[in-house]
């Protein structure tokens, strides 16, 4: 009987798990592989760039009669493997192809490196979020990749929130300083995928670098991570499932406040717990209580007690609260923060530092009407306002 209703239940998972080919994947179809075929290629890749299979895109190229690979980039977290500290440059121990950080000193090849190679090669997965830093690393390697006249393939792969919720605040021009977490003015969840990007921002920003992007098989715009069928690597040591996509979308702005978000040792409650150890017991049970009242669609809150193994507030004795996810599907990331923000400060007053969430909140503006505890569809209101130009652009980068 149990071997039946589990095969029941792996049925129903399967049948709605949708089947689609990554850019990674399409890279070995005759139409794009002439694109790559006697190149001299230089790879930007990381831990999560791999197909269906988990074989990584620099192995399968490397396999790859007539391709010539002759070096590889490194993003933040790292190439093959995913770490919270910086990663010097390295020797690749399968390949024995030199490995360059782009995260550090370094933000994009050098003219030298470029001057060695016919073509660079991107395969990253992004998050679908303003400040989360592939896509700042993406231009960066656009720009020293046009300056060397060189061109640029980009594999495209799922946006985990989707391609149709556009939600949170555009990023003042102000705080659009061109790094990494603050390229330019863009909503924090903007629908889009990293060749959508990369096509997004080669033409804003006026790099007019030889793009191409290689597109994914039967991806759509509705489809969260969990409607694929594509197995989840993660791409940031405090990634580790998707549904800490989901709630970093949504709180992600606290980690630069007063609080420890989970970061740990493993990371198995990044974004997914939050508190501090000025937050007493008392008011630990009315956060709880006050963030309940809200009833959040698809949102649970329950008291937690815990002690940061690592990052901020390291050994201390935290009291907060766990965000649970009852429906992916339906949380709304802009509503969410504003939402228990203004709870929190209701609750906690000025020691949450919220001026310091400035930059990824994303506008003066939103920052005040926090602290002021504006309505929050008024406030979502004026920022689907603001973003009717980006709309527009953003249409014209749009594959699916």
């Amino acid at each position: 009987m149990r071997s039946i209703i589990f095969c029941l239940l792996m049925f129903c998972t399967s049948s709605f798990a949708h089947e689609i080919t990554l850019g990674e994947e399409r890279l070995l179809e005759p139409e794009f592989s002439k694109l790559i075929l006697g190149k001299r290629i230089g790879v930007l890749a990381h831990h999560a760039s791999r197909d269906h299979q988990g074989q990584h895109l620099v192995d399968r190229l490397n396999a790859m009669p007539g391709v010539q690979l002759k070096m590889i980039f490194a993003p933040e977290h790292g190439y093959r493997s995913i770490a919270d500290e910086l990663n010097p440059d390295s020797i690749d121990t399968i390949t024995g192809l030199p490995v360059y950080s782009l995260y550090g000193p370094r933000k994009a090849p050098t003219t030298e490196m470029l001057n060695q190679l016919d073509l660079v090669v991107i395969d990253l997965q992004d998050v679908g979020l303003r400040y989360y830093t592939y896509p700042a690393t993406l231009v960066y390697t656009l720009k020293a990749a046009k300056l060397a006249n060189i061109p640029v393939i980009v594999l495209d792969r799922p946006n985990p929130l989707g391609g149709e919720r556009i939600e949170g605040v555009m990023l003042e021009a102000s705080l659009a300083t061109g790094g990494l977490t603050t390229l330019a003015s863009v909503p924090t969840r903007h629908g889009m995928t990293l060749g959508e990007l990369a096509r997004f921002y080669n033409e804003r920003l006026k790099i007019d670098a030889d793009l191409t992007v290689v597109p994914m098989k039967n991806w759509k715009r509705e489809f969260i991570w969990t409607d694929t069928d594509q197995p989840w690597v993660p791409s940031s040591p405090a990634l580790l499932r998707p549904e800490q996509v989901m709630t970093y979308a949504a709180l992600g702005a606290l980690e630069s406040g007063e609080f420890a978000v989970g970061r740990g040792q493993k990371n198995d409650d990044a974004f997914m717990i939050y508190g501090a150890p000025y937050i007493t017991s008392m008011q630990k049970d009315l956060l709880v209580a006050r963030l309940n009242k809200l009833e959040l669609i698809g949102q649970t809150f329950t008291a937690i007690e815990w002690t940061p193994d690592r990052a901020k507030f390291e050994g201390k004795p935290c009291r907060g609260f766990r965000m649970g996810l009852v429906a992916n599907q339906n949380l709304d990331s802009f509503d969410t923060l504003v939402k228990v923000s203004e709870v929190l400060v209701e609750t906690l007053g000025a020691k949450i530092n919220l001026q310091s969430m400035l930059s990824m909140i994303g506008s003066h503006w939103a920052l005040q009407g926090i602290m002021d505890s504006e309505q929050a569809n008024a406030m979502a209101l004026k920022a689907q306002g603001e973003m009717s130009a980006f709309k527009t652009l953003r249409a014209h980068a749009l594959l699916y």
